[in-house]
């Protein structure tokens, strides 16, 4: 017992305060002020910026429209490069289509709306709001004068897309539209 003691002590005294002393020697990993992020924030900041949720093809097929975690993005198709960004939902897209003119996006995300952006200048021009979960589906009417939206709430609502108010709720799905 009394050795198990007299190691303990050396630990405290002697080799614990040395350690301490080389650490504090090393020079800083982050400015003053600044913090280290959590490895899980990190990776999901990696995983999200990665991860493509949704595509949809111009109608005249030159251009895609991809959703990821925030951003929508439009695509050259003969190029592959990106050719436009669209920034604004707050979390993940999960749709986006575009309208039948290809003047206009609408998008639905897991911060509960749809979104509709301009094509050309990448604005958005409308926000529609009632669902009360994640978007998970939009579809333009074949005359582009509303839009269809599937939520994890289980209901399906239709869209005016001139007002931005709700025409029709179809309810009774027993689990969410995708």
């Amino acid at each position: 017992m009394k050795a198990l003691k007299t190691i303990i002590q050396i630990l405290l005294l002697v080799i614990i305060p040395g350690i301490i002393q080389a650490i504090e020697s090393f020079p800083p990993i982050v400015s003053e002020g600044e913090t280290i992020p959590d490895i899980q924030d990190v990776m999901k900041d990696i995983s999200r910026a990665s991860a493509i949720h949704c595509i949809d093809f111009s109608p005249d097929g030159r251009t895609i429209a991809s959703g990821s975690y925030k951003t929508i993005r439009l695509w050259d198709v003969s190029t592959g490069r990106e050719i436009k960004r669209f920034e604004g939902h707050k979390n993940t897209i999960w749709s986006v289509n575009f309208s039948p003119d290809g003047r206009s996006i609408a998008s639905g995300s897991d911060d509960n709306t749809i979104r509709l952006w301009d094509v050309s200048t990448g604005r958005e021009i409308k926000r529609f709001e009632g669902h009360t979960s994640y978007i998970l589906s939009v579809k333009f009417s074949p005359d582009g004068r509303s839009i269809a939206s599937g939520s994890y709430d289980k209901i399906i609502r239709l869209w005016d897309v001139s007002t931005g108010r709700e025409i029709k709720r179809f309810e009774g799905h027993t689990s969410s539209i995708i």
